[in-house]
């Protein structure tokens, strides 16, 4: 008489469970959270995930190869945002370029050249305004001056216009703040 089997090796094998533990997979992030159970959530998964974890292949999660990934490995699950924290983001900066369009075309935001061109208009006028207020006093001291004594003259006139420009009534022209 041939030996029985036991009741156990008499059953059949479920279809969705493999014979072999180490090959039990899952097809979403969710059933393998759910199976492994502790502290694993889909977050972890995903940055397992992306950091590499060789347990996803084939749209397949093999949970014997996450789980001892996991235990080698240290993983962020804050790493990796969500697609809701990624939209937000994302509209977060369309909202901010189209505030800008607007301000631009509503005037209220000036280009860098405009700025550029009217300092430098601001300041061709002032100096033009200083070099004429000492242009009479400059030519009167020069007259009958040397060569060497008219540069000299010069380099002094040039000097108090920038110090005119930059400094005055003894104020910081940038600042408006009075030196120390």
């Amino acid at each position: 008489m041939p030996p029985t089997k036991s009741k156990a090796a008499t059953m059949k094998r479920s279809p969705g469970r493999p014979r072999d533990a180490s090959k039990l997979a899952f097809n979403s992030l969710k059933a393998a959270a759910a199976h492994i159970g502790g502290e694993c959530t889909v977050e972890l998964l995903k940055a397992a995930k992306k950091a590499g974890c060789p347990a996803f292949r084939n749209g397949r999660i093999y949970v014997a190869e996450l789980s001892a990934w996991l235990e080698k490995n240290k993983v962020d699950p804050g790493a990796v945002q969500g697609k809701e924290e990624w939209q937000i983001q994302k509209l977060q900066e369309e909202t901010r370029r189209l505030r800008r369009v607007n301000d631009v075309d509503d005037g209220k935001l000036v280009s860098i050249e405009e700025v550029r061109e009217i300092n430098a208009r601001i300041d061709a006028d002032i100096i033009r305004a200083l070099l004429e207020s000492f242009g009479d006093a400059l030519l009167l001291k020069m007259e009958g001056a040397s060569f060497a004594q008219r540069k000299v003259l010069i380099t002094e006139a040039i000097d108090r216009v920038l110090d005119k420009v930059h400094k005055p009534n003894g104020e910081d022209a940038r600042t408006g703040k009075g030196q120390a």
